[in-house]
């Protein structure tokens, strides 16, 4: 089996439905000698922030010299992004040599729990001090859940997503991530999560003899540097200034997590400090958040914003952010794309404060709802907008880049494949704010 085989293979099974569970992918670790049992983790899980969350756990322990292993999801432009080492995706033939062993083990497991399988088998195999693993959907159900005894956990955050899975409360949802926490471990959560979904976490621990930590926030924004998409963070204690490399307020609450889970998990032996997080702050690395880049000539060298804003929560936080920054002001363009599981009226309810171009058009996924009915849609919230529909991205963004400034938002396919057209060499433009 190749990489173009493997990755094709797993492509076809996302639509399989869970059908042995946690027991199937258990059976399967089973078969490979529970690879899952040889390498120490963290356990992500919440609606929005694990994987920023991840990405900065990772940085800061690779900081500190551990050999790191990460597993996340959705990728934005690789497939091979979802299992990494050390901070780079692992190589095509490896992620082709894994997934024949993991379907050998597991014929049955759907797209994920192959996925799972696949990096768990990694990790052990790579020797990683430690692995960090973010929960594909919900926590108790996923078949990431098979970690026996991750050194801590953390919920990043509790909203509205995946209902159909999850439950239609904020109870219920909280319930579906609590299901990580594990006997006498330790889940660290942001205290601004909703009260009826504290509640649930807290008696959900307590039937584990856990305990959950909500953790207050340590940091404030000093300043911003929108074309770079990064920002300066203050501790609210000390008064100390901290280069950040990504953008927005969800942020504070990602780097108090980070900040929190240093000393956690120094206290259970990981080799990690305070400093280590300071140099994550600083290198962490991660697409579609908020993400600034400064396209090329084909694209009028305009600049653009990418940002998954894919459910309610993330959009709010994306338009805070944008509320805030210079480029409302400027008439600017907006490429969306939102895939048909997503609650897209409270999407476009939360974009419709904006004016400018609003240019809807379809990623390469089964799932994408089509431009026109998405145009309709958000025509029947904001009558009188300026919309454009495009089937083919690539005209979609190349439309937009004749405002100057323009985000793309809605799903991370969209990201990636604005991601995959800047990168092509003619579209390339050396700049500070550049993250190709």
């Amino acid at each position: 089996m190749n990489f173009e085989e493997a990755e094709s293979m797993l492509i076809s099974r996302q639509g399989l439905k869970r059908k042995g569970g946690i027991p199937a992918v258990r059976e399967a670790l089973g078969r490979l000698g529970n690879p899952h049992k040889l390498f120490k983790s963290i356990h992500i899980t919440g609606t929005n922030g694990k994987g920023s969350v991840c990405a900065l756990l990772e940085a800061a322990c690779r900081s500190a010299g551990l050999r790191t292993g990460m597993f996340i999801s959705p990728h934005i432009v690789n497939f091979s992004e979802r299992i990494q080492i050390c901070g780079e995706e692992i190589a095509k033939d490896k992620l082709a040599s894994l997934c024949e062993r993991a379907l050998a083990a597991g014929p049955d497991l759907s797209f994920f729990e192959l996925l799972t399988v696949m990096a768990f088998l990694c990790f052990a195999e790579e020797k990683t001090d430690i692995a960090i693993i973010e929960a594909g959907i919900g926590g108790l159900l996923d078949s990431t859940n098979v970690l026996e005894n991750p050194l801590m956990c953390a919920i990043t955050s509790v909203s509205f997503d995946h209902k159909q899975q999850l439950g239609g409360t904020l109870s219920e949802i909280a319930f579906q991530k609590a299901g990580i926490i594990k006997e006498g471990g330790i889940c660290l959560v942001p205290d601004s999560i909703a009260p009826e979904a504290m509640r649930v976490i807290e008696k959900e621990a307590a039937a584990r003899h856990a305990e959950a930590l909500f953790v207050k926030p340590y940091f404030e924004i000093f300043s911003r540097d929108w074309e770079k998409g990064s920002m300066m963070l203050m501790h609210k204690q000390t008064g100390a200034i901290f280069p950040f490399a990504l953008q927005g307020d969800v942020q504070l609450s990602n780097a108090s997590l980070l900040w929190e889970a240093a000393e956690i998990l120094r206290s259970r032996g990981l080799r990690i400090s305070r400093a280590d997080a300071v140099q994550a702050f600083r290198r962490v690395k991660h697409p579609g958040r908020f993400q600034s880049i400064r396209a090329g000539k084909r694209f009028h060298n305009a600049l653009f914003i990418l940002d998954g804003a894919h459910n309610p929560e993330a959009a709010a936080a994306f338009c805070r952010n944008w509320a805030a920054s210079p480029f409302p002001d400027k008439n600017p363009a907006y490429v969306i794309a939102i895939l048909n599981d997503k609650d897209r009226t409270q999407v476009f309810r939360e974009i419709s404060a904006f004016n400018g171009k609003f240019i809807f058009t379809r990623p390469r996924s089964d799932r994408a709802v089509p431009p026109q009915t998405l145009a309709k849609e958000f025509a029947a919230i904001k009558p009188g907008a300026d919309i454009h529909v495009f089937n083919e991205p690539e005209e979609a963004i190349l439309k937009a880049s004749e405002s100057g400034i323009a985000a793309i938002i809605g799903s991370f396919y969209l990201a990636g494949e604005a991601l995959r057209l800047f990168s092509a060499p003619e579209s390339r433009k050396k700049s500070g704010g550049e993250i190709i």
